[in-house]
C-alpha cells in the first residue's frame, strides 16, 4: 500500500503545510494513502489557514473547547468554535499558553512557562475567594463558587467570563473538570507547605 509519508513533499505543496503541520496531521491517520486520510488533512489544513492558526494550535483549540468544527450534523458547533477562537486570540494569549495554564501541557523551553511562585499566587487568590463565600444553601454555594473561579481565572487569562466558563467546564482532568478542581482549592490546609500545596493542586493541570 502507498504511504502518505512517501509523498510528503507533494502533500505539503498541495495542502500548503509546513513540515511540522503535515507531521502532526499524518499522526492522526493510519499512514495510508486513502480518500479518508486525505480528507482529514485537507479539512484541518484549510480551517487552520482560514483561522490564521498553526495546525498544532488548531488541534489544541479543538481539545480545549471540546467543539468539533467538522461535524456536518452540528453546524452550530463550527460557528461557536470560530467565535471562541476569535475571542481567545483577541485576549492576547496564544493557544499553547492556554494549554499550559489550563492543562499544564507545555514545552519546557517555552518562554511563557511560569515559576511555581506565580502559579501559587494565582491558586492562592482563587482559594481566598472561595473561602469568603457564605451561602444559605448548597445550590447557592455552588453557584457562587463557580462565579469566583470563573472571575479569578478569566482575570488571570484576560478572557471574557463566557469564554473562560466554556474552557473550564470542557477541559477534563481525570474524572473532573478544570472548574471542579479549582473549587477543591478551598479544601487545602492553609498551614501546609507551599511545595505540598502545589503537589495537591497540580493534577488539575495534568
Amino acid at each position: 500500500d502507498t504511504l502518505l509519508s512517501d509523498h510528503s513533499g507533494t502533500l505539503q505543496a498541495i495542502f500548503r503545510l509546513n513540515v511540522e503541520g503535515l507531521t502532526i496531521l499524518l499522526a492522526k491517520t493510519d499512514g495510508r494513502m486513502s480518500l479518508a486520510n486525505l480528507s482529514l488533512i485537507y479539512r484541518h489544513a484549510t480551517l487552520a489557514r482560514q483561522l490564521g492558526l498553526t495546525v498544532r494550535d488548531l488541534l489544541i483549540a479543538i481539545e480545549l473547547t471540546g467543539l468539533d468544527p467538522f461535524r456536518a450534523d452540528r453546524s452550530e458547533a463550527g460557528s461557536k468554535f470560530v467565535e471562541t477562537v476569535q475571542a481567545i486570540r483577541s485576549s492576547g494569549f496564544d493557544f499553547q499558553q492556554l494549554d499550559y495554564l489550563l492543562r499544564h501541557q507545555f514545552n519546557s523551553a517555552a518562554s511563557f512557562v511560569s515559576e511555581d511562585s506565580t502559579l501559587a499566587q494565582t491558586l492562592t487568590e482563587v482559594r481566598s475567594g472561595l473561602l469568603k463565600i457564605e451561602a444559605p444553601s448548597a445550590a447557592e454555594q455552588q453557584k457562587l463558587e463557580r462565579s469566583v473561579v470563573i472571575d479569578r481565572i478569566s482575570s488571570a487569562l484576560g478572557l471574557s467570563a463566557d469564554v473562560t466558563g466554556v474552557l473550564l467546564t470542557r477541559v477534563m482532568h481525570g474524572s473532573g473538570t478544570a472548574e471542579e478542581w479549582f473549587v477543591k482549592l478551598s479544601e487545602i490546609d492553609p498551614d501546609t507547605a507551599l511545595s505540598r500545596d502545589l503537589d495537591l493542586v497540580r493534577p488539575q493541570f495534568e
